[in-house]
């Protein structure tokens, strides 16, 4: 059975200049090489500028992503109960992009 986060995953990655690629050994999404959006277990991980990592932590059971017991500072993992957020977020994740 497909996850919320694998079926968002899936969703995201059929935009147009979306790839799919490993990121610290997890299935990700990339924009010309840089890494957006990561799968890590049933969550979805979104590289942040500080305004939009601040207000997604800020959304119940949000935390940095800490995959190999260090926090990735500009990284923020959004659990299922978020999936509503995952737009959002993935929007602001390709934003920082073009900046």
């Amino acid at each position: 059975m497909t996850s919320s986060a694998e079926a968002a995953f899936a969703r995201f990655a059929r935009q147009p200049g979306i790839e799919e690629s490993k990121f610290f050994g997890f299935r990700s999404l990339t924009v010309e090489g840089k890494t957006v959006v990561v799968l890590f277990d049933d969550k979805l991980v979104f590289k942040l500028e500080e305004v939009d990592r601040e207000a997604a932590l800020r959304l119940h059971e949000a935390a940095l992503w800490n995959p190999y017991g260090r926090a990735k500072k500009n990284w923020v993992q959004l659990p299922p109960t978020q999936e509503q957020a995952w737009p959002k977020f993935f929007s602001k994740a390709r934003e920082l992009l073009d900046r």
